[in-house]
């Protein structure tokens, strides 16, 4: 027995496997600009991403700066957006 599909069918059918959904955010460009940000406030160079969250809108990105024991918390979006910076060492 063969199954035939009606051509009205075929484009319902297409429809199921066309849209993947939502797309994971792409950290990167928010991670280059973070670190950007990062080292334009504290007037060095060697940062680097220590840990990167990720939550649709927003990225928060973990920036370690070299000599420094805590690293700044970087606030931006897919775009390289950079929303806020913050000193995440505690200050007694």
């Amino acid at each position: 027995m063969r199954f035939v599909l009606p051509l009205a069918a075929l484009p319902l059918a297409a429809a199921c496997v066309a849209d993947p959904g939502p797309q994971p955010l792409d950290p990167a460009t928010a991670e280059a600009a973070c670190i950007q940000a990062v080292e334009a406030r504290t007037g060095t160079t060697g940062a680097s991403v220590f840990r990167t969250d990720v939550a649709d809108p927003n990225i928060v990105v973990f920036v370690s700066v070299p000599g420094r024991s805590s690293p700044f918390s970087c606030s931006a979006d897919e775009s390289g957006q950079v929303f806020g910076v913050i000193d995440t060492a505690i200050t007694l």
